[in-house]
């Protein structure tokens, strides 16, 4: 007679946390990357990456999170020099 109970053996339930925690990963916060005036990338991981192509992958190399890339435009510049008050 069973009472219901399920046997899974160490390595199956390795897979399945392995498994749950790249799903956790792909669903949960983006990674942002944030792109600086040289072109490298600081990401909210902790990483700073250097493109050759320029373009972020889908995914963060370093965490395994979407992306979420943040591009460095020109006029960043000028708009934080406006907002320092530091003058």
């Amino acid at each position: 007679m069973s009472d219901g109970a399920v046997t899974i053996s160490g390595e199956r339930l390795r897979e399945l946390l392995s498994a749950e925690n790249r799903l956790d990963r792909i669903l949960g916060e983006p990674c942002e990357w944030t792109e600086d005036r040289d072109g490298s990338w600081e990401t909210a991981c902790g990483s700073l990456m250097v493109l050759l192509d320029g373009t972020p992958a889908k995914f963060c190399g370093n965490c395994g999170r979407p992306i979420q890339a943040k591009g460095y435009f020109e006029d960043q510049d000028e708009e934080e020099a406006d907002a320092d008050p530091g003058d």
